[in-house]
C-alpha cells in the first residue's frame, strides 16, 4: 500500500513535520509494514467518509490527511484532534510515530 501522510496545525506545530510523507508498506520491514497494513484494515479506512468536521472551537487542533492506495482503491481523509473512532486514532497513532522515527538520523 502507498500511504501519503501529512500533520498541519497545533500548538507545537513543527516544520519538519508539515510536509507529505510517502509510506509504502511492502518497503517496510514486515514486522512495521504488516502493522501499518493491520491498522488500515482495522479502522475500515476505504469505508470512511472522505472529511469529519473538526470540533468547535479546534482552531489549534492539529489536522492529519492521509491518502492510501492499494491497487485499484484509493481514499483520502481529512482526520482532526481529537480523532473519536478509535481505530483511526491508532492509524494515525502509528504513522506519526513512523514518520518522526524516519526524521532521526
Amino acid at each position: 500500500m502507498r500511504i501519503e501522510f501529512k500533520m498541519d496545525g497545533g500548538l507545537a506545530a513543527l516544520p519538519g513535520l508539515s510536509r507529505p510523507f510517502v509510506i509504502d508498506t511492502k518497503s517496510l520491514p514486515l514486522v512495521i509494514g504488516g502493522e501499518i497494513e493491520r491498522l488500515i484494515n482495522a479502522a475500515h479506512f476505504f469505508d470512511q467518509p472522505p472529511a469529519a468536521a473538526p470540533a468547535p472551537g479546534a482552531a489549534d487542533y492539529r489536522t492529519f490527511t492521509i491518502t492510501i492506495s492499494d491497487g485499484t482503491r484509493s481514499r483520502t481523509l481529512k482526520l482532526f484532534d481529537p480523532i473519536q473512532n478509535t481505530e483511526l486514532a491508532a492509524l494515525v497513532s502509528a504513522l506519526e510515530k513512523h514518520c518522526i522515527a524516519s526524521l532521526r538520523p
